[in-house]
C-alpha cells in the first residue's frame, strides 16, 4: 500500500498523482499474484473546501482514493480501510 501525504490546494483533476490508484491496479494485474493486493491513497492536509482547481464533489475524489485529514482520523482512516478490504 502506498500512502502519499500531500497538499492538494493547487492540483487539478488531471494531475498524474490523482491517477496513481489506477496505475497500481494495472501493476497488480500484470504481476498476476492472487495473494497480492496493491492500493494507493493520497491523504490530503488540504481541506476539500480549500481546493482551487477542482470542480467535483468530495465523494468523487474519494473514489480516486483521495482522502482528507480534515475529516478527522476516525473518518478518513475508516474510509481507507474499507477500500482496502
Amino acid at each position: 500500500m502506498l500512502i502519499d501525504p500531500k497538499g492538494l490546494r493547487q492540483m487539478n483533476l488531471n494531475d498524474p498523482k490523482l491517477g496513481l490508484y489506477k496505475e497500481v491496479k494495472v501493476l497488480q494485474e500484470k504481476l498476476g499474484d492472487p495473494k497480492l493486493t496493491l492500493n494507493a491513497f493520497i491523504v490530503s492536509a488540504t481541506q476539500f473546501a480549500s481546493l482551487l482547481n477542482v470542480s467535483c464533489k468530495q465523494e468523487e475524489l474519494e473514489e480516486r482514493n483521495v482522502l482528507f485529514m480534515s475529516d478527522g482520523s476516525q473518518i478518513y482512516l475508516k474510509k481507507m480501510f474499507e477500500r482496502i478490504v
